[in-house]
């Protein structure tokens, strides 16, 4: 089902929606591009470049803005792969849940790097960064960002596969982001979050932004809770019965 999975993607690539998030953050790097408020930062202050990011990936901003977004399109995906005459093409559900699975980690990847648009904009207003190369920790944050998505997605689909209602994979996965990021702070909790990771808020508190091996560590935990993720959607999805009118 590749050519199915391609023509999805082509046409949430090609929507409205999409062409509305890339104009979002092409806007926003346009306005630190010709905001000279920024350039003079970066040349003034050697952490300059983090403060500017911080500004951009707030936390919050990451949690309720940036991460619904991405939920808004694996919204998409779930609506033409649910059409009842799109799953009676497989011969099993592991198969549907499969590609419905490798539409999403795709999607994921690219919106990483769409979301990271201001970013490359940020490194292009420091000529001596360029020069550098990116820093490590540019790439690790944004390696966090689409292992984060995948675990998102995944909890997405796990939700939808159980309750059976449209829109309660969304509600689900963002009810659980606000109780980790409120209960976190409730609790007093000393550890970061996933959210945490994806705005390098865990680098901000240290005031330490070098790659050690806890980030990639913590880069592999997060990928096996994927695969794990990914292996319980299997079973709960192959549970379902198509032929006897369960709508998933």
């Amino acid at each position: 089902m590749k050519i199915f999975t391609k023509r999805i993607l082509k046409e949430i690539l090609t929507s409205k929606v999409m062409l509305l998030i890339i104009g979002l953050y092409c806007s926003l790097g346009g306005y630190i591009y010709l905001n000279h408020r920024f350039r003079n930062m970066l040349i003034k202050n050697s952490r300059g470049i983090y403060i500017i990011y911080h500004g951009i990936y707030f936390q919050m901003i990451v949690a309720y803005i940036m991460i619904p977004i991405f939920l808004i399109l694996i919204c998409k995906t779930s609506v033409y792969f649910n059409h009842r005459n799109v799953i009676l093409k497989y011969k099993n559900l592991k198969g549907w849940f499969r590609d419905k699975n490798i539409t999403n980690v795709i999607l994921a990847l690219i919106y990483t790097l769409i979301m990271n648009i201001p970013l490359f904009i940020i490194l292009t207003l420091d000529v001596s960064i360029l020069h550098k190369g990116i820093q490590p920790i540019f790439i690790i944050v944004m390696l966090f960002q689409f292992i984060g998505f995948l675990i998102l997605q995944s909890l997405y689909l796990i939700i939808e596969s159980v309750i059976n209602f449209r829109g309660s994979g969304f509600f689900g996965v963002m009810f659980l982001i606000m109780i980790c990021e409120f209960g976190k702070i409730g609790l007093n909790l000393d550890m970061n979050s996933l959210v945490e990771y994806m705005s390098l808020v865990n680098k901000a508190v240290v005031n330490n932004y070098n790659t050690t091996v806890i980030d990639f560590f913590i880069l592999g935990v997060y990928f096996v809770t994927f695969i794990l993720m990914y292996k319980i959607g299997i079973n709960i999805i192959t549970n379902k019965d198509i032929d006897g009118g369960k709508k998933i």
